[in-house]
């Protein structure tokens, strides 16, 4: 019998993972911010939001030989620059156990250099994120911060900071066959332009000058199985971890650190703890099916290009010539 229950419990498939053992966060994953700066008081981040602005242009048709000039009112994707002071930041600033630190508490251990975490949309980060850090780990929550296309950026820092892009913390799942799935997109640029208006002897031109650039993926968006995608996986020391090993330990999902392209800097990895897989991948990885991090953009206002105008061309005025005349050789004198 004792051989039996042996056999039994050797060919019995393994218990299945509950559902509910990587449960989706309620909100988008926080961004990892170091911060460091001699002076603490005039730390500031710079913060881009995704825009949509509406630009009124002159268009010259020619109607009837002659040249009429209409206006047309377009949509243009633009993104707006903020610079949010964290001496009298409008938020919250605590702890991820929930202690509360304060704006005071964090300039003053940003003198040394400290990573946090930042909400993505101004709301409270779900405990679910809070899970790979350390108790003590700075959480900072503010509606001036929320938003992002991506990690807000310090400024005044006047010594050297972190030197690699911040990772993503990122919640891998599973999908209904049971397989770990990550979205990809190829890299690519999109390219906003400014409209500028030059007239020239009354007639207008129209610029469309490049304005701002903005990765926006370049290619549709893929949903592939996690051990098809390519990337390189390690602990939080640096140790490469077998490719194998990695999609082992996520293959009931989890959370991991996306870093673009090359191992961080240690300096993002300062609040992180356990066993957390670093994935560093060039296809701009990230969880199959998450919503965004950021809101839909702010409504659109009414953004006038300049007209510059240039002075008709002129010919200038002919010289008049001057006019010779021949005049008889003296006779020499004697």
């Amino acid at each position: 019998m004792f051989a039996t229950l042996l056999v039994a419990a050797a060919t019995a498939p393994a218990a299945p993972i509950p559902a509910d053992a990587h449960a989706a966060p309620a909100g988008p994953a926080p961004w990892v911010v170091h911060l460091k700066s001699d002076d603490a008081n005039q730390l500031r981040l710079l913060v881009q939001t995704p825009a949509t602005v509406k630009q009124t242009r002159q268009m010259v048709k020619q109607v009837n030989g002659k040249q009429v000039v209409e206006q047309q009112v377009v949509d243009v994707q633009t993104v707006q620059h903020t610079q949010v002071s964290l001496a009298d930041l409008s938020g919250t600033v605590a702890a991820a156990d929930g202690s509360p630190v304060g704006s005071a508490e964090l300039l003053r251990r940003a003198k040394d250099g400290v990573t946090v975490l930042i909400s993505a949309d101004g709301k409270a980060v779900d405990r679910a994120w809070l899970k790979a850090v350390g108790s003590n780990t700075v959480v900072v929550a503010a509606k001036a911060l929320a938003g992002a296309a991506a990690a807000p950026q310090p400024i005044n820092s006047t010594r050297g900071v972190a030197n690699t892009p911040a990772p993503r913390l990122t919640l891998l799942t599973t999908g209904p066959d049971g397989t770990v799935r990550v979205s990809t997109q190829p890299g690519g640029v999109r390219y906003y332009t400014s409209g500028r208006m030059v007239i020239m002897n009354g007639a207008p031109l129209m610029l469309d000058d490049v304005g701002y650039a903005m990765p926006n993926g370049g290619g549709a968006q893929q949903v592939r199985p996690l051990n098809e995608v390519g990337f390189d996986a390690y602990d939080l020391t640096g140790r490469i971890v077998a490719r194998d090993e990695a999609v082992r330990r996520l293959r009931a999902g989890g959370l991991v650190l996306v870093a673009p392209g090359r191992f961080p800097d240690p300096a993002h990895l300062q609040p992180f703890r356990g066993d957390l897989l670093v994935l560093v991948s060039s296809e701009n990885l990230s969880a199959a099916g998450a919503a965004p991090a950021t809101p839909a953009p702010a409504p659109a206002v009414e953004v006038k290009p300049a007209i510059l105008r240039v002075a008709p061309l002129v010919a200038p005025a002919q010289l008049a010539r001057p006019v010779l005349r021949a005049v008889p050789a003296q006779p020499p004198q004697p």
